[in-house]
């Protein structure tokens, strides 16, 4: 799906992809559990090359049901390329594009961290171990739906053609990916209240929006929910600071349970997410986040 995916050299790379999911011997179930076609088993890692592949196959799949059951729309940045320049893929909903269209009053912006991880995952091995419930931004997109919240889905980790390595203009890093949205789509929208949800480097992203668009941003957003996330908060403005304690938290890795206080960093109160492992820290504290959000939207009525 759209210049995103990493390129298969396998013979089945144009197949549907529920085709070629069970061609490796896998299929997923109701419960977005990925399972062995012969022994209904949870994945066993038996080599890399697989592992990748899989991982490849299930970012596609993933990126349809976005597009599919959610109705996000795909996007190809930046807007104003040539045909054969490379393009990074962005997932939104149809009112964010057109505003003139049913505009949302809420806005929602997924941002994930780095690697290989692309637009709609967390993490690969999430997905792939656990579930894509976990793994994946779908229990966000079903709060958006059913609170009538407008979507971005950034994708900051593609930044360069898989074939040539040639850059994509505006979107060289992650910082520069954040920055040409904001200016292209966010900026635009009408939704007067924004939303965040930033794991792990998407927190230096955030941090990029904010110290660049600092008017905009400290009127239109309400609510940061970190994960894990690295922020790179130094040398804060008082004004900022307050800002962050007022309407940010950050869910880390840890062994204690869910939404335990574990102190301050740089302003943003840290709580447990619930789960020991950085890659599980979106997926697990996910319940709470959407509570955080729910507050906010009361405390705006």
């Amino acid at each position: 799906m759209g210049n995103c995916s990493s390129k298969s050299s396998d013979k089945d790379a144009n197949k549907p992809t529920e085709e070629r999911l069970k061609i490796m011997g896998y299929h997923f179930d109701q419960s977005y559990r990925l399972l062995d076609n012969k022994k209904n088993e949870y994945f066993k890692f038996k080599n890399q090359k697989d592992y990748e592949k899989l991982g490849n196959i299930i970012q596609k799949y993933v990126q349809e049901i976005i597009t599919q059951k959610y109705g996000l729309i795909e996007m190809f940045i930046p807007l104003d390329s040539n045909p054969n320049d490379p393009k990074c893929n962005i997932f939104m909903t149809e009112s964010l594009i057109n505003q003139t269209s049913n505009p949302k009053s809420k806005l929602l912006l997924l941002i994930q961290g780095s690697g290989a991880v692309r637009a709609g995952l967390w993490a690969r091995s999430v997905c792939i171990n656990d579930s894509l419930i976990r793994g994946t931004v779908f229990p966000f997109l079903d709060y958006a739906k059913e609170n009538d919240f407008d979507v971005l889905i950034f994708n900051p980790n593609f930044n360069s053609d898989s074939k040539t390595n040639k850059k994509i203009k505006h979107n060289e890093s992650h910082g520069n990916h954040g920055k040409y949205l904001w200016e292209t789509f966010i900026r635009n929208s009408q939704a007067h209240d924004i939303y965040i949800v930033a794991h792990s480097r998407g927190g230096a992203t955030t941090t990029v929006l904010m110290n660049t668009f600092w008017d905009e941003f400290k009127e239109r957003v309400k609510a940061i929910a970190f994960t894990d996330a690295v922020h790179g908060y130094n040398n804060l403005s008082n004004e900022k600071s307050q800002f962050l304690e007022s309407n940010s938290y950050d869910w880390v890795a840890s062994n204690k349970p869910l939404d335990h206080p574990l102190g301050t960093s740089n302003s943003i109160k840290i709580l447990s997410s619930g789960h020991t492992k950085h890659e599980y820290t979106t997926g697990s504290a996910y319940p709470s986040i959407l509570t955080f959000f729910t507050n906010k939207i009361s405390s705006q009525q």
